[in-house]
């Protein structure tokens, strides 16, 4: 039987809130690119290469555990 912990509903709701967050901001650049082009007076295309670059660089960053910690 799993006792229930008064955190865990505060867990739970924190992070579905992180995680929704998160995913409604990785779809802005389909929204915005083409004012942020417009703007920046340069192609939608740039603005999209742009986002791509800085997710690569995010992921080549980002601390990595090791396995055998």
């Amino acid at each position: 039987m799993i006792r229930s912990s008064p955190r865990l509903g505060l867990t739970l709701t924190l992070g579905s809130a992180q995680t929704l967050a998160w995913a409604s901001s990785y779809y802005l650049p389909a929204i915005l690119a083409v004012p942020m082009a417009r703007e920046l007076e340069i192609s939608s295309s740039w603005v999209f290469a742009a986002f791509s670059v800085a997710l690569l660089l995010t992921a080549m960053t980002w601390p990595q555990r090791r396995a055998l910690d």
